[in-house]
């Protein structure tokens, strides 16, 4: 028979039970906490609450990821999902072969059906429709045809405004946007090998800087971690980011690995031999490499280096630091004065050679406030901005003589 006492006796207990686990889990959750803020100190992925459904079907999920990822480059456009062919304020463009292509008037005149276009192969009968020159744009995020689509506060891109600057000064050509975000030179070398000199192209143009100094680039410089992440998940390497606290998880793999007692099976992948070189140097080379091939090809080739806010120009010096929260990430502020120190180095290469061209100063007049975006970080520009570069590369086409008078 169940007493008063012994009922107020198990009621202390479950009581004293249920506070106990009460002050776990709050220890525990502190403990989860603690680790997001390590990791992100540490420039490590970590997890938000709100991202961790988004975060495995976004980036690990194995399915989607292959629906995004290009065996030989990490990453590409997945056009069933491409924005609409004539979006307002946007040049009519078709998109093949993963490039993002801009009509010249006198094509679109002709050709009707381009607005129904999309994602079809440039095989010698549609290139023989497209006018001539044919001018190549290459580049990460800053170039990429649909990066206004995924960054807040961008529109269009400089090439898309390269195309307009043609048709405004009736001059011919074609412009083929082939940006991707994330892509260093490394990526746009073997782009330009595999899809690019078949079209037989009059110019390439890369637009690089920020990417290949960055932190975001690979110690295997031709394999990104969107790959290894797939190649690891398909192979049961990867551990997803979901489930109970997976930072804490995380970050603990983070501790172990640091002091050598973790091997997360990455080892057990062969991604190439790891670069010896300094990322300028890299740059460099890759630039080199670029141009050879395009001089070997006839085509003309241009290495464009980008400007990035606080890197060159010294009236912005004052302001890094708080345009990108330094204080809160001693990772970022050292991948930071390693690219300026890197900047200064390869804008020393960029004045020897011929073939490339120095943009780093190109907004040194304007208000930052209305070129940069922000929030985002140092490298990515606004309309405004993407104008501005599409006048100078202009520029820099007219002086090389591509257009004759």
């Amino acid at each position: 028979m169940i007493t008063k006492d012994r009922l107020k006796k198990w009621s202390l207990n479950l009581l004293a039970v249920l506070i106990g686990l009460g002050m776990a889990s709050v220890f525990l959750l502190g403990l989860e906490f603690f680790a997001q803020y390590q990791l992100k100190r540490a420039g490590q992925p970590f997890r938000t609450f709100a991202s961790y459904k988004t975060a495995v079907a976004g980036r690990l999920g194995l399915s989607m990821s292959l629906d995004s990822m290009d065996p030989l480059l990490g990453h590409q456009w997945d056009i069933t999902v491409a924005p609409p062919n004539l979006v307002k304020n946007h040049l009519p463009f078709i998109v093949a072969d993963r490039f993002k292509i801009y009509l010249s008037k006198s094509v679109r005149d002709k050709w009707e059906e381009h607005s129904r276009m999309v994602d079809i192969r440039l095989t010698p009968e549609v290139l023989a429709k497209l006018e001539r020159p044919f001018i190549i744009a290459l580049g990460g995020s800053t170039t990429d045809p649909f990066g206004e689509y995924h960054i807040d506060g961008r529109e269009g891109s400089w090439p898309e405004e390269l195309a307009r600057l043609l048709e405004d000064n009736n001059k011919p050509g074609t412009i083929f946007n082939g940006g991707v975000l994330g892509y260093v030179t490394a990526q746009e070398l073997l782009k330009l090998l595999r899809d690019t000199l078949e079209m037989e192209p009059n110019v390439v143009i890369s637009y690089d800087g920020f990417n290949d100094f960055s932190y975001y680039t690979a110690d295997y410089q031709y394999v990104r971690d969107h790959q290894v992440n797939v190649y690891k998940k398909m192979l049961g390497m990867l551990e997803e980011p979901s489930g109970i606290f997976p930072n804490l998880r995380a970050y603990s793999k983070f501790l172990l690995k640091k002091r050598g007692k973790n091997n997360d099976g990455r080892e057990k992948l062969y991604l190439g031999r790891k670069p010896t070189q300094t990322a300028e140097e890299r740059l460099a080379r890759n630039w080199k490499l670029m141009h050879a091939i395009c001089e070997a090809s006839g085509i003309r080739y241009y290495g464009v280096l980008q400007p990035v806010f606080g890197i060159v120009k010294p009236a912005d010096d004052e302001h890094v630091g708080d345009q990108w929260n330094f204080a809160d990430n001693p990772k970022k502020i050292e991948a930071f004065r390693l690219m300026r120190s890197g900047y200064e180095k390869i804008c020393e290469t960029v004045e020897s050679r011929e073939y490339l061209a120095d943009f780093t100063m190109i907004f040194a007049d304007e208000d930052d406030k209305s070129i940069y975006i922000f929030d985002h970080d140092p490298a990515h520009v606004s309309l405004k901005g993407n104008r501005i570069i599409a006048e100078n590369m202009y520029r820099l086409l007219t002086n090389g003589g591509l257009w004759l008078p």
